[in-house]
């Protein structure tokens, strides 16, 4: 399950289970309809805080979110990530293209 929050123009992504393929169809229908929706410019914040555990598929969707939203002169920013799950983007240096934030 995902939830989405519009608070002006900042959205605000919340997946409720972690980043998987399993989740990913979900995930993954649910962004792209926000994204045919969207008329004005907005900042994305993708709120990892529930998420433990993330496979290729989920670091597929937020490259690909990451994409789409650059195409369209918006921002992507992800916060409330694991140290785990920030260890894994400093490996990959996922966190040298996206914008990324560890838990407070």
């Amino acid at each position: 399950m995902v939830k989405i929050k519009r608070k002006g123009s900042k959205v605000v992504i919340k997946p409720e289970d972690d980043l998987t393929d399993s989740e990913a169809f979900e995930l993954r229908k649910e962004l792209l309809k926000l994204l045919s929706e969207s008329v004005k410019k907005f900042k994305l914040l993708f709120d990892l805080e529930k998420i433990t555990y993330i496979d290729s598929k989920g670091l597929a969707i937020l490259i690909a979110l990451y994409n789409s939203l650059k195409e369209k002169g918006e921002t992507l920013e992800i916060i409330n990530v694991s140290e785990e799950i920030f260890k894994l983007f400093n490996t990959l240096k996922i966190n040298e293209i996206l914008n990324v934030s560890e838990k407070q």
